[in-house]
């Protein structure tokens, strides 16, 4: 990081960086390498960052990081390693996040990073999606392989769209007896589970909407609405796919009906209260349901109490369970006065 460049970024804004002089005055040699200040100059104006800073707000996903390093690699004629420096010297004073392990392996089954030497070309990278989409559609065993060898090979390189559909892909194979010629059992299902997840969130990370969706879906089936009403509402989602526009509103429902519920359990509670309390009072006072009353009573209290502890962590979790179990609490009242 070079302080003296995120000093000049504070004091003249980001557009200045473009303003080869003032930058050159600023940074002085005296203050700065000049080789340091010459390669600079270079890779701001042999890039695309500047059409990117003109629209950019406060972060850039790594799609497009990488596709400015590699403009500004074979522009600039300077080693990707140096690009990289510079360019995150240049994203840090301009204070824009952005993803760090940006061409680094991305080891698919255990999600570690590791240093990539070789350029990832987004023009290459499209052929080869197309061409991974034709041996994924044929329907054969050999054809899943190869496309999961091209998806693979550029998902540890980074590539937001492969990792999507590797991670499809894996979801797929999780719905059938066997895959590959060979049977999957439980371990293999929770294996492909977790790796398809690993690779959805990551590409999500990057922005990709269908993963997005995809990790939305999945939450959402597993019941955990909060997640997926995060994923679902995410930038570039909603109309991604027909049927995330439905989960959505199921969801909302299910917030509008959680706050019913929660007013008829707090009118549960008082009830049951109030029956004891005027049970207690009662000329036909009954010791043995007054008895029964007080426990029942604190655990329907208990019941509800977790009720709401689960609404304040959860703000879409389903609470029909917990209301069920009150009004079961409730018809143990009249039960027991029928028995006895």
């Amino acid at each position: 990081m070079n302080n003296k460049l995120n000093e000049y970024v504070q004091q003249y804004g980001r557009e200045a960086l473009f303003d080869g002089q003032m930058l050159r005055d600023f940074l002085d040699p005296e203050h700065t390498e000049s080789k340091y200040i010459n390669r600079l100059m270079l890779a701001l104006q042999c890039g695309s960052l500047n059409n990117w800073l003109e629209r950019a707000e406060n972060s850039i996903s790594a799609v497009e990081l990488n596709t400015i390093l590699i403009n500004t690699v074979n522009l600039s004629g300077l080693k990707q390693r140096t690009v990289r420096t510079l360019l995150e010297d240049i994203l840090t004073a301009a204070e824009i996040s952005y993803p760090s392990n940006t061409l680094l392996g991305f080891d698919t089954e255990t999600g570690a990073v590791s240093s990539v030497d070789c350029l990832y070309d987004v023009r290459e990278a499209a052929q080869d999606l197309r061409l991974a989409e034709q041996f994924s559609q044929d329907g054969t065993d050999e054809g899943r392989k190869k496309a999961v060898d091209i998806y693979s090979t550029l998902a540890k390189r980074g590539d937001a769209e492969a990792m999507y559909m590797l991670g499809v892909m894996k979801r797929r194979e999780l719905n059938s007896e066997e895959a590959y010629g060979r049977k999957l059992n439980a371990e293999d299902k929770k294996r492909l589970g977790d790796e398809a997840i690993r690779l959805l969130e990551t590409s999500a990370a990057d922005g990709y909407g269908k993963a997005k969706s995809e990790l939305g879906d999945i939450y959402y089936e597993r019941g955990n609405y909060d997640k997926a009403y995060e994923y679902y509402t995410a930038p570039g989602v909603v109309t991604v796919f027909p049927h995330t526009k439905e989960h959505v509103v199921n969801i909302l429902n299910l917030r509008r009906a959680n706050l019913i519920m929660i007013i008829l359990g707090g009118l549960l509670t008082a009830l049951l209260w109030m029956f004891l309390a005027l049970n207690h009072v009662s000329a036909h006072n009954s010791f043995e349901l007054l008895g029964l009353g007080i426990p029942v009573s604190v655990i329907a209290t208990l019941i509800y109490a977790s009720m709401l502890l689960v609404r304040f962590r959860f703000k879409y979790a389903d609470l029909k369970p917990f209301l069920f179990a009150m009004a079961a609490v409730w018809a143990i009242f009249p039960l027991f006065a029928a028995i006895f």
